[in-house]
């Protein structure tokens, strides 16, 4: 419907990923997973652990690809 193109963008920490701020009929919480999550230290662990495992996985990948897709992909 085009909702989505009005709304403010946050960006993930840890991820990179562009979130909206709000989405129609869906709840705010669900837009942003460490809110879904009772224990916010384990989430922020759980996530943490997971940049790690791509970034090491992406080291496989990093010498097939160009700059700015490396850059992204490394995490910087």
């Amino acid at each position: 419907s085009g909702d989505l193109a009005k709304v403010k963008f946050v960006k993930d920490g840890k991820f990179g990923l562009m979130i909206p701020e709000s989405a129609e009929g869906v709840p705010t919480d669900i837009l942003h997973p460490r809110e879904m999550w009772k224990d916010k230290a384990a989430y922020d662990a759980t996530a943490s652990k997971l940049v790690s495992l791509f970034t090491e996985n992406f080291k496989k990948f990093a010498d097939k690809v160009g700059a700015e897709i490396n850059s992204a992909g490394m995490g910087q």
